[in-house]
């Protein structure tokens, strides 16, 4: 053999493995959506209202300020929020239930407070607070607060290096990646990933607006429901730490059970074909021995 052709021969092992390291590696860096599901205890969760429709707040004995008044209205009734507003929800311990609310625009409302009746009772104005008193006690008359959100939203507060008396904070959660099945419509488990006491959790560029629940009864601070459609989610720590959480279209080959099950399948007709292709002539010749 000359040494051209040997060297033909190492060329061309060198290209197929630049050819499957630039594959492997672009399957590795593409990250693809996937659907964060989050159950956390948290002090304080807060979005930007919109993207999808929400359901009223139901509101009993809520204490009410709105811009430019200093005396509170006591209301029960339903709040409707209306969109582009953000909204913080904060409960320390089991303290009152605060909900803050501002819109984009000084001229433009947060919202409507509508009494039990459905009649329209008050027009916000562009900033507002909420405040409900003695959760814990009307959880135990049955009374417990359930909020319904949707549009963009955070977890927990950002702490940095300095806090605060009062400061609220997520207290712990739990992360769940759900990924779709390349073939058919179904989801398989991708992962899932503790929080700790102080993180802050985040989407900056989310592919659908987060949905989810608000729960406030006799357990202390409030847990919080979150789903949200995107590429990654930020998890962010006191001290300037954090991580990414995201999914690599090779991650989603290698654990979707419907892509696993289809490579067996085939290796399996595979190996069967070349077994009869190396044992077939042998086989035969033993049948005609036999006959």
């Amino acid at each position: 053999m000359s040494r051209w052709s040997t060297r033909r021969g190492w060329l061309r092992y060198a290209v197929g493995a630049s050819f499957g390291l630039s594959v492997i590696l672009g399957l590795t860096l593409l990250r693809v959506c996937s659907t964060f599901n989050a159950t956390v205890q948290t002090e304080t969760l807060s979005f930007r209202s919109g993207g999808a429709p929400m359901s009223r707040w139901p509101l009993r004995g809520a204490r009410v300020f709105a811009a430019g008044s200093r005396t509170p209205a006591v209301f029960s009734g339903m709040l409707e929020i209306r969109d582009s507003v953000d909204v913080s929800v904060q409960r320390i311990a089991s303290g009152p239930l605060f909900i803050r609310l501002r819109a984009g625009n000084r001229r433009a409302s947060v919202g409507r407070l509508y009494h039990e009746s459905d009649d329209l009772a008050a027009v916000l104005p562009a900033v507002a607070e909420i405040v409900i008193d003695s959760v814990p006690q009307r959880a135990e008359r049955g009374e417990n607060i359930v909020l319904q959100f949707a549009g963009h939203a955070s977890v927990g507060a950002e702490l940095g290096f300095m806090t605060r008396v009062g400061a609220p904070v997520l207290r712990e959660g739990n992360i769940t990646m759900l990924g779709g099945n390349i073939i058919g419509p179904g989801k398989f488990d991708a992962g899932s990933f503790r929080l700790q006491p102080g993180d802050y959790l985040h989407v900056e560029n989310p592919l659908s607006p987060a949905i989810g629940f608000i729960v406030a009864d006799e357990r202390p601070a409030l847990t919080g429901i979150v789903r949200v459609l995107a590429r990654s989610a930020q998890v962010d720590r006191a001290g300037g730490t954090g991580y990414r959480l995201s999914m690599s279209l090779f991650d989603q080959i290698w654990l979707d059970p419907v892509v696993r099950s289809f490579a067996v399948l085939v290796s399996s007709i595979i190996g069967l074909f070349l077994f009869l292709v190396e044992k077939g002539p042998i086989i035969r010749s033993k049948l005609r021995i036999s006959r």
